[in-house]
């Protein structure tokens, strides 16, 4: 709708200024824009129910549909050899991953049980399926530290080795380990010390931690194992925070299975679970991970075994309030934090942005002086610290419009752009069905290519085909240059936007492809309708 509402539209205008021809004002691109915006987007709802994928979501939607397949509760009972030494080698010695724990809740006057569940002495492997056999929703707490009713208890124990489960049929409630009286190691340093009563939140299922201490020979009593949901894990000092990966995340090229040892050291955040970028063939609903990178539903992502990249999306746990860095990330999504209270003066950059923006709109004001002055005051009234702008600044970006520019003017300098110029020419077209032509072109190299390599490729052909066209002005053609590398709708790698929603909607390359290919469409027909009415093809 507007000139900086994507970069694509201000090096459109950097190429027109340098080539001395007329540029387009700051409204412009709203002129075409949003006509065809409008239509598009109201027949994109009216037909979404058929095209997009049904019961699709994030992973805070699986955390809280499958939750109880994420988290297990290990409890050092008082009775524990292991009381007063390290918990890592707990963890160790019990087979089970250090890299899948989360926490620590740790009572502040740890009690003796009053009940103790009855142990059954039926081999592990029988006990597992008996278990595999319970209802769905099913939720395993360990005695004593949930106040729920019961309708009925199935008690699972395998007595040569100390392991008690405790399976109660009830509904899962938030916070149902956060009682008073409990107080929670978080991040756990490596040298800390079990304590009785200390329940460990590890991100792994339980029959995975079950088939671990299946394979304990030594345990010697002392540990309780006990299912939770996974929305037990946040508490008053932290909170779930669901991070897309960006190419620029150190964790990229990583193996999965390292994922939690990766995200503890770079981050100081427990990672719950990983849901790598949907591939062609995948079923993203089967492709959430645990931190030690063992599947946690039904079946295995094709990646399980494989390294992080741009787009995956992970579930950590994080210190309340704590910063990531925004420049290693597509998006960040934070649940749960509670906003401070808002003043009157949190809304004066807010009245400053509109400010500056209708300066610029208005040209009474150059862009660029409006927003050098805008930071400047941001970091003097204390509304942002000079230090961020740093991290958000896309570097990487600059320099590829900066060698975008410098490609369209060796296109232009070398006359391939007229040799192109004319092959479209050549196909004789009426001047309506040229422009969606052009657009058409400049979609279909958008979905395979970057955006700005799109208008780099696109304007210096859009110049001289204006010119043998004999138009009085270039603004048709540049202008479907413009909007037409801001529409490719049909591959997630046409634009970041696209992978920032990819991951948390857990949509396939194939979704893309449905849904994308018909708003694509429905652009090319609303811009070849609308745009020779605004722009006049003379």
């Amino acid at each position: 709708l507007t000139m900086i509402g994507t970069s694509t539209n201000l090096q459109v205008n950097d190429f027109l200024s340098q080539r001395k021809q007329a540029t387009f004002g700051f409204l412009e691109p709203g002129y075409v824009g949003l006509p065809v915006g409008a239509v598009v987007v109201t027949i994109m709802v009216l037909i979404s129910d058929w095209f997009l994928p049904k019961n699709k979501g994030g992973l805070f939607r699986e955390l809280r549909e499958k939750g109880d397949d994420l988290v297990t509760a290990l409890e050092v009972t008082p009775d524990s050899r292991f009381v007063g030494k390290r918990v890592l080698d707990l963890l160790v010695a019990c087979q089970v991953p250090t890299s899948s724990l989360l926490k620590i809740r740790r009572p502040l006057h740890p009690a003796t049980h009053q009940a103790q569940p009855e142990r059954v002495g039926a081999a592990p492997d029988a006990n597992l399926n008996q278990r595999k056999g319970a209802g769905e929703g099913a939720v395993a707490v360990a005695d004593g530290h949930a106040a729920l009713e019961v309708d009925e208890v199935d008690e699972v124990g395998l007595d040569s080795r100390g392991l008690i489960l405790a399976s109660l049929e009830a509904e899962v409630h938030p916070g149902l380990l956060q009682e008073e009286g409990i107080t929670e190691v978080f991040p756990v340093p490596p040298e800390e010390v079990a304590q009785a009563g200390d329940i460990l939140l590890l991100s792994m299922s339980r029959d995975e931690v079950v088939e671990a201490l299946g394979r304990w020979n030594s345990v010697g009593g002392g540990v309780r194992v006990s299912a939770v949901h996974a929305s037990d894990l946040v508490s008053s000092g932290s909170e779930f925070v669901e991070v897309v990966l960006g190419p620029n995340c150190p964790i990229v090229g990583q193996p999965i299975s390292r994922g939690g040892q990766l995200f503890e050291s770079v981050y100081r955040t427990c990672l719950v679970a990983v849901r790598p970028r949907p591939s062609k063939g995948s079923q993203p609903e089967d492709a959430s991970e645990a931190a030690g990178g063992k599947p946690v539903s039904t079946s295995s992502h094709p990646r399980a075994s494989g390294t992080f990249a741009p787009g995956d999306t992970a579930m950590v746990v994080a210190p309340l309030g704590a910063e990531l860095p925004k420049s290693d990330f597509f998006m960040i999504t934070r649940v749960g934090r509670v906003q401070p209270p808002r003043k009157l003066y949190d809304f004066v950059p807010l009245v400053l942005f509109v400010t500056g923006l209708c300066l610029a709109a208005t040209e009474t004001v150059d862009m660029l002086i409006v927003a050098f002055v805008l930071l400047l005051v941001f970091i003097a009234g204390g509304w942002v610290k000079a230090s961020d702008y740093a991290k958000v600044i896309d570097w990487r970006l600059l320099v590829l419009i900066g060698a975008s520019t410098g490609m369209s003017e060796a296109m232009a300098r070398s006359g391939l752009s007229k040799e192109l110029a004319a092959i479209l020419k050549s196909v004789d077209l009426p001047d309506r069905w040229m422009l969606g032509l052009l657009f058409t072109v400049m979609v279909i190299v958008t979905e395979v290519v970057t955006n700005n390599a799109a208008v780099a490729l696109g304007l210096p052909i859009a110049l001289d085909l204006a010119k043998s066209m004999n138009l009085k002005s270039h603004k048709p053609l540049t202008m479907a240059v413009m909007l037409g590398a801001s529409v490719g709708f049909a591959m997630p790698m046409g634009y970041a936007t696209h992978l920032m929603v990819m991951g948390p909607g857990g949509y396939t390359v194939k979704d893309f492809l449905k849904f994308g290919i018909v708003i694509d469409v429905l652009w090319i027909i609303g811009i070849t309708a609308i745009m020779p009415s605004i722009y006049p093809l003379e």
